[in-house]
């Protein structure tokens, strides 16, 4: 949000951040392609990536509740901890 100092008249940005690091909460991530390249249309490369996330999840010991696969983005939503 854009502020004003009543005093100064000077303006500045402040950004409120969310904190959501509580364990059980979803977290999202969210990865498009570059330049919007339709690079996982095929289902080689959709392959790929869930192989990709099956071994994230089993080196990281990370729950995956959820992901969804698109043709320019992929979607991926687990809790933030164990």
């Amino acid at each position: 949000m854009q502020y004003r100092d009543p005093l100064t008249g000077e303006t500045f940005i402040r950004k409120l951040r969310l904190d959501s690091s509580e364990p059980g909460v979803a977290f999202e991530w969210t990865f498009s392609c570059y330049r919007r390249f339709q690079f996982l249309n095929r289902d080689r490369t959709r392959e790929w990536l869930i192989e990709s996330l099956e071994e994230a999840r089993t080196a990281l010991a990370i729950d995956l509740w959820a992901w969804v696969i698109m043709v320019t983005k992929a979607l991926i939503r687990s809790p933030l901890f164990r």
